[in-house]
């Protein structure tokens, strides 16, 4: 008994430790990788100063001096400086992903280094490192705004500065989040492939599932994001769609291993709300109704979705039960009423 109590405090011990570790060098990791973002919008700005010195010079000749030698001379350095700098941004846009793709595996190696594996089951092993690069691409989360510093006594410049890195790092931002939620979800993989029947493990999973999912998707409280992203977000909806469904492949799994448990019927339901299927969203909260027959708030959900699709007639049942049970929020469900025309004709 004193054995396991002794393990027990060493395993929880190296995983506060780990926790601790990582959380200081997803800090370090993310200040390394906003000044690598820095310096590749430094190397354009330098070979695009350079361009312009020349082309003002080349003036200055044509104006001054307008020789053949010094015209031919300043034209030629022109020319060979443009074509420098084509070359040089197609090559650093051309291995972008392949350099981002690096700097995933060289923060998971860093957190396999540090985590001693003999102490741990397979389970903890691999749910260690999974969070580790969940919390980093959580990290990343709004940093889009924040790649460059500004003098915090000029509040002026905050938001022109905070829009500007913006629209040069939106993109590379999102892109090294999507690599982390990925090395999360292969750590899940991973896990699952040596304890299949894990429940744990299927259910951290359809949450790394659901959390890249959320990557894919329009942040409605951004209207920046809305306004210059549109496209570039439209052209992810496939990929979101294939999250969720992956998530809801896993929650299938817990269902049939646990098919009494409400729970899994609530994240099935959410699943099924962001992929706009609502027949399959009212199923699983009838599924829950069943389980949980007196849970009012469920009641009230069932009977706004039973509303908003249009029906009626099962939505009037749900208010007249919350009616007899006292339900603060009755009166509130009987105003989705028209909710379904509403959507429909675009009434106001």
């Amino acid at each position: 008994m004193t054995i396991y109590s002794d393990t027990s405090c060493s395993v929880s011990g190296t995983k506060a430790a780990f926790q601790r570790a990582t959380e200081s060098y997803c800090q370090n990791f993310l200040r390394r990788f906003k000044k690598n973002l820095r310096n590749s919008i430094y190397i354009h700005l330098g070979v695009i100063g350079l361009l312009v010195s020349e082309c003002v010079l080349f003036l200055i000749f044509m104006i001054r001096a307008p020789k053949t030698e010094y015209l031919a001379i300043t034209l030629a350095s022109i020319l060979l400086t443009t074509f420098v700098y084509l070359i040089l941004a197609f090559y650093l846009q051309s291995r972008k992903k392949e350099v981002f793709q690096l700097k995933k595996e060289i923060f998971i190696a860093h957190c396999r280094k540090i985590l001693p594996k003999p102490e741990l089951s397979a389970s903890e092993y691999h749910l260690l490192i999974a969070g580790a690069a969940y919390r980093y691409a959580i990290l990343l989360q709004n940093q889009e705004y924040h790649c460059y510093h500004y003098p915090k006594k000029i509040v002026s410049l905050k938001s022109m500065i905070q829009k500007i890195s913006f629209l040069l790092h939106f993109k590379d931002i999102h892109m090294m989040k999507e690599l982390m939620h990925l090395a999360s979800i292969e750590e899940h993989v991973a896990l699952i492939k040596q304890v299949p029947t894990d429940l744990e493990a299927h259910a951290s999973l359809a949450n790394s599932n659901i959390a890249l999912s959320r990557v894919y998707k329009i942040p409605a409280d951004q209207p920046i994001v809305l306004n210059r992203h549109l496209k570039f977000f439209e052209e992810k909806e496939e990929m979101f769609s294939s999250s969720v469904k992956r998530a809801i492949e896993e929650f299938k799994i817990m269902d049939y291993y646990a098919q009494s448990d409400p729970w899994v019927h609530a994240q099935l339901a959410s699943c099924y709300h962001d992929l706009e299927m609502y027949d399959m969203e009212i199923k699983e909260y009838e599924i829950i109704l069943e389980l949980k027959p007196n849970d009012k708030e469920i009641m009230y959900r069932l009977g706004l979705l039973y509303f908003k699709q249009g029906k009626n007639s099962h939505g009037l049942q749900i208010y007249d039960t919350l009616k007899h049970l006292h339900f603060s929020r009755a009166n509130d469900l009987i105003e989705y009423y028209d909710a379904n025309i509403q959507d429909r004709y675009q009434l106001t």
